[in-house]
């Protein structure tokens, strides 16, 4: 902080074109997960507050396991202001809002952190399935990561020496989340069963 009392505001814009990454296991392919046209701004004062926003284009989750091709893509999302459709939306000060993210973080203990969404255009497709094989697949790549992270010396050290004024001062904090969701033309299907594409639960919240 004091480093930015002497320096003044810190600004920094981001933007990623596109990211892809597959999840392989030693039987093959399991997911894939895409963002893009991601950006992001932030402004963090000289005082502490941060102030930042963004947007993805798209995001994308595909199961490379799904026997059918209705449950191949579990999350789906594509801006809605990306498809040429008028996509504003009132909050609750009346203000036009459009798709993207929002995040108000002001300086001092007790002081109130607000995060806004506002999302259009989302599809997700349920099956647990999928939910239990990332679920294997994350606890394996823990298991595999740990001797490297116990290493005395390595990235641990690093995680440790952070951890304890850090996870102090946030355990200590009082600080309140205010979370403000917007989401319209959502649509959720629930298969029955992964190995059954014709019986389902759907789900659709329009504007």
């Amino acid at each position: 902080k004091q480093a930015f009392a002497r320096r003044g505001q810190l600004k920094m814009n981001a933007r990623l074109d596109g990211l892809d990454v597959t999840l392989i296991t030693a039987e093959g392919a399991i997911a894939s997960f895409d963002v893009r046209d991601c950006s992001v701004r932030m402004v963090q004062s000289s005082k502490g507050s941060i102030n930042a926003e963004g947007e993805f284009g798209s995001i994308g989750v595909r199961d490379l396991t799904a026997s059918f091709d209705v449950h191949a893509q579990p999350v789906s999302y594509r801006r809605c202001s990306s498809l040429g459709e008028d996509c504003s939306r009132l909050n609750s000060s009346h203000e036009s809002k459009q798709d993207g993210w929002a995040l108000h973080m002001a300086d001092g203990d007790g002081a109130e952190v607000r995060l806004s969404v506002c999302l259009t255009n989302l599809r997700i497709v349920y099956v647990q399935r999928f939910i239990i094989i990332l679920k294997k697949y994350l606890s394996a790549l823990r298991d595999e990561l740990e001797p490297v992270l116990a290493i005395k010396g390595g990235i641990s050290d690093v995680f440790d020496a952070e951890s304890d004024d850090s996870w102090k001062a946030m355990s200590g904090s009082s600080s309140r989340l205010q979370l403000d969701i917007i989401a319209e033309d959502v649509d959720v299907i629930m298969p029955r069963h992964s190995q059954s594409p014709h019986e389902a639960l759907r789900f659709c919240v329009g504007r």
